[in-house]
């Protein structure tokens, strides 16, 4: 997944929101969650099956995916392989969006969460985004990975 720029993140200074690409072939569960994501200040862009997925994500940054955790036309373990596999997105969280009780085998070994998508999905969703990009906390992602960076790019912050 190239990284273009900062578009996603900075523009003049003023941070953007971030992008969330959602994966689902049930069409009314797929807006639900990008108008819940748009309302709570997210850019959100669904995609209807794997394939859809991985050319969006070959041509824009996405700061989480959600996705089903078997899209149609790619299987899911290929999908979260190649968002992980790449290294611009490799540290980019994966959620799996599953139904009560269903099986995820390995593809939910890679994700790095499940939702359970039930009557109570805004709620929990809103929650996880919440710890998962916790406002004055760098990137989640670095906490896993060992490194400390800034927050925000050198571009975007603002010098004392």
């Amino acid at each position: 997944m190239p990284i273009h720029g900062m578009d996603s993140l900075c523009l003049e200074g003023k941070e953007m929101a971030k992008r969330a690409l959602v994966v689902d072939s049930n069409t009314l569960a797929r807006s639900a969650i990008v108008i819940l994501l748009q309302r709570n200040g997210w850019e959100a862009i669904g995609a209807a099956d794997g394939a859809e997925a991985l050319m969006l994500a070959g041509a824009w940054h996405f700061d989480l995916v959600l996705t089903d955790p078997d899209p149609s036309k790619v299987p899911g373990l290929q999908l979260v392989r190649l968002v992980k596999g790449e290294l611009q997105s490799r540290l980019v969280p994966v959620v799996l969006l599953v139904e009560e009780g269903q099986w995820v085998g390995e593809v939910g070994n890679l994700a790095d969460d499940v939702l359970v998508k039930n009557d109570g999905i805004e709620k929990h969703l809103l929650r996880k985004l919440d710890h998962l990009f916790a406002e004055g906390q760098t990137d989640w992602l670095q906490t896993l990975s060992g490194n400390r960076v800034s927050a925000q790019p050198a571009a975007c912050q603002i010098s004392g």
